[in-house]
């Protein structure tokens, strides 16, 4: 069996996880994610061969 369908423990999953709900916290609200977007952006970015961009520019994305 590949790895995608094991479980964090290492178990198969014999039926989905129920999710109740998912959280966006873009404005950082909750938690300063705009370290991780950046790194997320950047690695797209990257490949697409387009230069990196800072923190403060992804900060004012959608403002």
């Amino acid at each position: 069996m590949s790895q995608a369908g094991l479980g964090s423990a290492g178990r198969s999953l014999s039926r989905p996880l129920s999710v109740r709900a998912v959280l966006f916290d873009l404005d950082g609200t909750l938690v300063d994610s705009a370290p991780d977007l950046t790194f997320a952006a950047n690695k797209m970015l990257s490949a697409l061969g387009y230069p990196p961009v800072n923190c403060s520019q992804v900060k004012g994305l959608g403002r």
